[in-house]
């Protein structure tokens, strides 16, 4: 079941995959789906580890986490230690994702 987290904005409102305070860090689940407005308007990925490969990708700070992430499982303090943090990546299906409002 996908729940609402935060809204980030430029990026909409977050949803995650079965995400609560219990939640258990080594099996959080990676993808998550942005709307605005009512629409479908991404997706993205956030994986622990940081992988600094690309441009494309962000790596938020821990204290960032409530910005997208609601609620922050209990884990999430020290997973985010334990793998060096998280990369995330993000898909939009709009040219001018910046227009994308909470």
């Amino acid at each position: 079941k996908w729940v609402q987290g935060a809204c980030f904005p430029s990026m909409g409102v977050h949803y995650w995959y079965d995400n609560r305070l219990d939640t258990d860090c080594s099996h959080f689940f990676p993808a998550f789906l942005m709307y605005n407005q009512g629409k479908l308007t991404g997706f993205g990925w956030a994986t622990a580890g940081k992988f600094e490969h690309t441009k494309r990708a962000e790596y938020p700070p821990l204290a960032a986490l409530t910005s997208f992430l609601v609620p922050v499982p209990t884990c999430m303090p020290d997973f985010f230690h334990e793998t060096s943090g998280f990369t995330t990546m993000h898909v939009y299906f709009n040219a001018a994702p910046w227009n994308l409002l909470c």
